[in-house]
């Protein structure tokens, strides 16, 4: 699905991210770490205008990271 297409796009771009989520919840559940301890924050605003993270995960015993979900994207847009 090219990535100008908006129709379903979105939505399904919004499904993956949600995905992804609980995976890595899960990831850190199985790890030993609670659900409720993980902190996980969606579209976190990294400060200037239209910079953001797509996930930002927070886990108890590990060290804070990003994730990005880039599907739909060019070839040469993700290199």
């Amino acid at each position: 699905m090219p990535a100008t297409d908006s129709g379903g796009f979105e939505q399904l771009q919004l499904f993956i991210e949600e995905l992804c989520c609980d995976l890595c919840r899960l990831r850190h559940v199985e790890a030993g770490d609670g659900a409720q301890g993980v902190r996980i924050w969606r579209e976190l605003s990294l400060g200037p205008p239209g910079a953001f993270a797509d996930v930002f995960v927070v886990p108890p015993s590990e060290p804070p990271y990003f994730l990005e979900v880039k599907f739909g994207l060019s070839r040469d847009n993700l290199i």
